[in-house]
């Protein structure tokens, strides 16, 4: 086996099951600290993306609602889960002892987007972040007749059991096995009902409370 993967995968044991070490001791560098801005007066909503094309936009959203932001660049990285929890606790003053996250997700609509973003949200928990909630942005109901007969593909036929499990949580497209991929809904629109979320209280699933 190649000896570098074997490596991470101790690492993340370590870390993330074991709790015995941080990241942070071995003082190593999270590559994504880039794409990660801490908001100023609402630090604890989170919006992320699962492709770091969405950082200009990430950009934006930061800048317009001063929440915190961060492009995970695919599946979300421990170390860099770590360390966006550090900087919440050291730079924003947040305690996740009394203090509950509201993560909103930039993710496609399909199995594998819904996983990127509660592995997220489960990578927070087991880091030390237990409450937080949920939420992701592009769905079927934002979309018309037109537009999803333009936009929804049909998932591929492999990988059938996470297909039938995602498609049991979330009704797929009409209940049939179809997605959207982030990228089908415009810039603005996604501002918008970024927007609309923010004015009303967090309505996505809950973690660890």
């Amino acid at each position: 086996k190649d000896p570098y993967d074997v490596m991470l995968r101790v690492f993340a044991e370590l870390v993330l099951e074991a709790g015995l070490m941080s990241y942070r001791d071995f003082d190593f560098t999270d590559e994504n600290w880039e794409a990660r801005r801490i908001g100023g007066t609402n630090p604890g909503t989170l919006v992320f993306a699962e492709k770091t094309g969405w950082v200009r936009w990430l950009r934006e959203v930061h800048e317009r609602f001063s929440v915190t932001t961060l492009a995970l660049g695919g599946a979300p990285s421990a170390l860099t889960s770590e360390y966006t929890l550090w900087a919440l606790r050291e730079q924003a003053g947040l305690d996740p002892t009394r203090h509950s996250l509201r993560l909103i997700g930039l993710v496609d609509y399909d199995p594998s987007g819904w996983i990127i973003a509660r592995s997220f949200q489960g990578q927070l928990a087991k880091l030390g972040w237990p409450q937080s909630t949920l939420e992701t942005l592009i769905d079927p109901a934002d979309y018309s007749p037109e537009e999803l007969e333009m936009f929804a593909f049909e998932l591929p036929k492999r990988q059938q059991t996470k297909t039938a499990r995602w498609l049991e949580k979330t009704g797929g497209i009409g209940g049939k096995p179809m997605g959207l991929e982030a990228e089908s809904q415009t810039y603005d629109r996604l501002l918008e009902e970024l927007e609309a979320r923010l004015s009303t209280p967090p309505r996505g699933e809950g973690d660890g409370g």
